[in-house]
């Protein structure tokens, strides 16, 4: 069954609407059935990413930390920065 107009659903997509949906309504969805309706893509594709709203907000802090690494990384390489700034950025 197809509830709208969303036409690929993808993890990053999937991401982006349950981060808005918990700023939006200050808690998590109530069930993935509801959560897929509301965003106009089938419940079965929400599956084929994750398992769980616990799975996803567990990537979310993955992705959180592979960025914050990431970002470290680009500060580390300035040459302006002491051997100390870079420490605490590590």
């Amino acid at each position: 069954m197809y509830y709208g107009k969303r036409k690929s659903i993808s993890e990053e997509i999937i991401l982006e609407l349950y981060g808005d949906y918990v700023l939006n309504h200050g808690e998590k969805p109530k069930n993935i059935y509801r959560f897929a309706k509301d965003n106009e893509f089938e419940k079965k594709n929400f599956y084929d990413y994750f398992a769980s709203f616990e799975q996803i907000e567990k990537q979310m802090l993955v992705n959180l930390f592979l960025k914050s690494v990431e970002l470290a990384a680009e500060v580390n390489e300035a040459e302006e920065i002491t051997s100390k700034e870079k420490l605490l950025n590590v």
